[in-house]
């Protein structure tokens, strides 16, 4: 199901995709979660993807970590998008130090 939000998603029908994504949220499927938080984030609706990508990361996604780290940067929110990618890189994810949040 989450495959194919994704693949609807990148078809250019997010609403479909959407759907979809809402479907396996509320089966607990964290990947389903992060990508519902990008989703929102492409389509402008920040404080709704924030809370899919905190979300995800409460339920230990690292991707949703960084993805929230990232938009949280983005509205100036450092501190708290700092604590967000140490989160993820201090999980493993090993591309959250390279995105320069950090510092």
């Amino acid at each position: 199901m989450v495959n194919l939000g994704v693949l609807l998603a990148e078809t250019g029908r997010a609403e479909e995709a959407e759907s979809l994504f809402h479907t396996a949220v509320d089966a607990g499927n964290s990947d389903a979660m992060s990508n519902l938080g990008v989703l929102l984030a492409e389509t402008g609706r920040a404080e709704e993807a924030e809370a899919s990508f905190r979300q995800a990361a409460d339920a230990g996604h690292s991707n949703a970590m960084v993805n929230l780290g990232i938009l949280l940067a983005k509205v100036g929110r450092a501190e708290e998008a700092k604590a967000s990618i140490r989160r993820a890189a201090d999980g493993g994810h090993t591309d959250a130090v390279n995105l320069g949040i950090l510092g």
